[in-house]
């Protein structure tokens, strides 16, 4: 249950990094190396079958927005 902390701490950071101002770029930049160390750390924790689960949602997604010929 840790790897879905981190990414809800992760999703959390990035949600927060929306409410900064332009001038604070040195917050920014810290909470979205925080949020991205975060979601890695949590994604190589997670079982296979939700990096499987996640992979199939991605190739979808693309297949999906993909333009049509």
């Amino acid at each position: 249950m840790l790897w879905l902390m981190l990414l809800a701490i992760a999703l959390v950071l990035m949600v927060l990094d929306k409410h900064l101002k332009p001038a604070d770029e040195v917050y920014t930049i810290a909470i979205y190396s925080a949020g991205l160390l975060s979601a890695l750390w949590g994604l190589a924790m997670a079982p296979s079958t939700v990096l499987m689960g996640l992979g199939t949602l991605a190739l979808g997604w693309l297949q999906m927005s993909s333009p049509r010929a």
